[in-house]
């Protein structure tokens, strides 16, 4: 009996480990993708204040 209820806990556990990990990796690459649209968004508004600061002086 405990047999099988240490079995089936540590089946579990596995199972929540290589879970736990998918989404990690699902999280970093969606994580990835966002840092680099935002630094290119930035850049962007940057590049046009700056111009419009130059027009303005």
């Amino acid at each position: 009996m405990f047999n099988k209820a240490i079995t089936f806990l540590l089946s579990a556990e596995k199972s929540l480990n290589q879970f736990n990990q998918k989404t990690r990796n699902e999280v970093e690459k969606y994580a990835n993708r966002q840092v680099k649209k935002t630094a290119i968004v930035c850049f962007g508004v940057g590049v046009l204040v700056g111009f419009g600061v130059t027009k303005l002086l």
